[in-house]
């Protein structure tokens, strides 16, 4: 009897304990949620559309997202100041890059 209430003693006290502290998160590499550089990605404009030059201008720009943005597309409107957005022409070449 006295064995099982130190083990129920023991078990209550245990539940009381704290949790572990989550896993740190390593920090973004180099994006950031306010940065959207324009003038690092100029000189892309009239380069093809493809995923490896929306990464260079992630990249160059810092931003934290990417959007495209293709003839007749609709696009939503919400502004976000990490985003750069990609206009695409009926070609397929770059046209042009904003913020938001």
């Amino acid at each position: 009897m006295v064995a099982r209430a130190a083990s129920w003693l023991l078990l209550s006290v245990a539940g009381c304990a704290a949790p572990a502290a989550p896993p740190e998160r390593a920090p973004a590499a180099t994006f950031d949620v306010d940065r959207c550089d324009l003038e690092r990605v100029r000189g892309l404009v009239g380069e093809p559309a493809t995923a490896a030059t929306g990464k260079r201008a992630q990249e160059l720009s810092g931003a934290a997202m990417l959007r495209w943005i293709r003839p007749g597309e609709p696009v939503t409107s919400e502004y976000m100041t990490s985003r750069l957005t990609i206009d695409v022409d009926a070609r397929g070449r770059i046209r042009g890059f904003r913020c938001g």
